[in-house]
């Protein structure tokens, strides 16, 4: 399963935590679903996921102290990771915001932009982040849509998120 295929699994009342059929790779996410009041048709307007990445560096490692032997090594640490797909057609020259209680937390990237997920955005997120996700009830989602003066806000509650990201941690 890929991740594609991970988000009609989500829902947009509470986080959940879903995985591969092999329990390798799992997210945590909620969906903004949009629905007509006229047809009662309903469409994704936008999702909200998280993950487990891993960063690299470099470092000396002393192997000998007596010989001052060192070799080089790599340390991976593992980070937590936000993606927010938003609909096609939003102004990929400003980047959007994330809102969480009277915060916002910038540093959202484009990555691309396709029919299958609309415009996807990712950012490394920070244990500030985390707290403020633990504690609030909402986090939106700022940005603008192409030929547009005006900013527009998707909200997504954080009910199940604690939960949900404790499962992710453990993975």
């Amino acid at each position: 399963m890929s991740t594609t295929d991970a988000f009609s699994k989500l829902n947009n009342k509470y986080w959940e935590y879903v995985c591969d059929d092999k329990d390798v790779e799992c997210i945590i996410g909620i969906k903004n679903i949009l629905t007509n009041k006229d047809t009662k048709n309903s469409a994704s307007l936008a999702t909200v996921y998280m993950r487990i990445g891993t960063t690299s560096k470099k470092q000396l490692n002393l192997l000998d102290k007596e010989n001052q032997t060192y070799q080089l090594g790599e340390q991976k640490t593992n980070i937590p990771l936000i993606f927010i797909n938003l609909p096609l057609n939003v102004d990929l020259r400003i980047n959007p915001v994330i809102l969480v209680g009277k915060k916002s937390i910038k540093g959202l990237t484009f990555l691309h932009c396709n029919k299958d997920v609309g415009c996807k955005t990712m950012l490394m997120v920070s244990e500030n982040l985390i707290e403020l996700l633990k504690k609030e009830s909402k986090m939106s989602v700022v940005f603008r849509a192409f030929g547009s003066p005006k900013n527009l806000e998707i909200n997504f509650p954080l009910k199940g998120f604690t939960k949900s990201y404790s499962k992710l941690i453990q993975t």
